[in-house]
């Protein structure tokens, strides 16, 4: 399956991405398979996975869908720092907002010391973590008619190597 339309542009913290467009009909869904992405043959089976899983989730059936498949170039090591960095900002918010609403409810120093220090813990293991050299790979999918317009967007992370 080829693209009707592609392009790239310069994101975020320089981040540079190709984005793929497509069409996929009733008629052409089994083609979806086929994708012809610019990623090394061992990240390409994984890709068309998560894509076809995507737009299985859309349960697109007889209408047309909109899908767009951003890949970022690998991060340098300052795009994956500045990531990261948004990471720790994140969970200090939430600490802080949870820290709060318990402290208020109960009244307890206790429970707020627990909650400060388990929520950190618990909120970190749910973020990403990236490094230099991983790529980003993003799903947009759109579908106009049925029960009316939905949308969904999903990424994942291709990672550069094996992580200790």
């Amino acid at each position: 399956m080829r693209p009707d339309a592609t392009y790239s542009y310069t994101g975020h913290y320089g981040i540079q991405v190709d984005v793929f467009k497509f069409v996929v009909t009733p008629a052409n869904r089994a083609c979806i398979h086929t994708l012809h992405l610019p990623l090394p043959e061992t990240a390409r089976a994984e890709v068309k996975q998560f894509v076809i899983n995507a737009y299985e989730r859309m349960q697109a059936k007889n209408v047309h869908c909109n899908m767009a498949i951003a890949i970022s170039k690998p991060l340098t090591r300052a795009a994956a720092d500045a990531f990261n960095s948004q990471k720790y900002t994140v969970t200090a918010v939430i600490t802080a907002a949870t820290k709060a609403a318990v402290g208020a409810a109960t009244r307890s120093a206790i429970a707020t010391g627990l909650t400060a220090v388990a929520v950190p813990y618990f909120v970190k293991g749910k973020l990403r973590t990236y490094h230099s050299g991983d790529v980003i790979v993003a799903v947009d999918l759109q579908v106009r008619g049925g029960i009316g317009p939905q949308r969904t967007s999903q990424s994942i992370i291709l990672s550069s190597g094996p992580r200790a």
